[in-house]
């Protein structure tokens, strides 16, 4: 892998899984930059493999549109990368979306952060809605509560699916703790949290 990692902290981090066409990843970015509503980074991991879209993300990141950037240069499983890049930036809520996907109903990351908030669900699960008709009338996106660590943990690389995360949700995952979703209080310290922590320390001095 290629890495090229410039933000470490935001109050959103935003994984764009990308293994499509450069034109996919043109039209996800412009719906993060011009409709999502909440401040946030944005990385990139890039598995397409293409010229077109290595060229066109190498000029985003010097852009700063994308933050961070994971070029994928050999065959492996999106989860590998993935679960890398969700570990080097500190963010209080991380959402994972597949280049393609994209979102029309105007402030729709922070509808989705406000509707995870309300419903007090570790993670929910969103399905882009489509223009009705054709037209520029757009439907909010469907979200489904996310309570399930193994659930969690295949949804995350699922492109049918787009997931949003509390990082405390992430951190019940076995990617970083070994940990379940449920059965410890969030505002609890425990070894689980510190494991977690010192695990993205030690992913941010690798990749850098």
């Amino acid at each position: 892998m290629k890495n090229a990692i410039r933000a470490t902290a935001a109050p959103l981090h935003i994984v764009v899984v990308h293994n499509t066409t450069q034109q996919d990843i043109t039209a996800t970015l412009s719906c993060i930059t011009e409709g999502a509503g909440y401040p946030n980074t944005v990385s990139v991991v890039d598995i397409a493999g293409d010229a077109p879209s290595r060229a066109f993300l190498h000029s985003a990141y010097e852009a700063g549109i994308v933050r961070n950037l994971v070029t994928v240069l050999t065959p492996q499983p999106p989860a590998v990368p993935v679960l890398q890049i969700l570990g080097t930036v500190e963010a209080p809520y991380a959402f994972v979306m597949h280049s393609g996907m994209l979102f029309h109903t105007s402030g729709w990351l922070a509808d989705m952060l406000g509707s995870m908030l309300n419903s007090r669900a570790p993670a929910l699960a969103c399905f882009a809605a489509a223009k009705e008709n054709g037209t520029d009338a757009a439907t909010a996106p469907r979200c489904e509560a996310v309570v399930s660590p193994n659930a969690l943990s295949s949804m995350l690389c699922d492109a049918g699916a787009a997931v949003l995360a509390t990082r405390h949700a992430l951190e019940r995952l076995d990617i970083f703790s070994l940990r379940g979703l449920t059965g410890l209080s969030p505002d609890t310290l425990h070894s689980a949290d510190i494991a977690a922590r010192e695990t993205r320390r030690q992913a941010v001095q690798n990749l850098q």
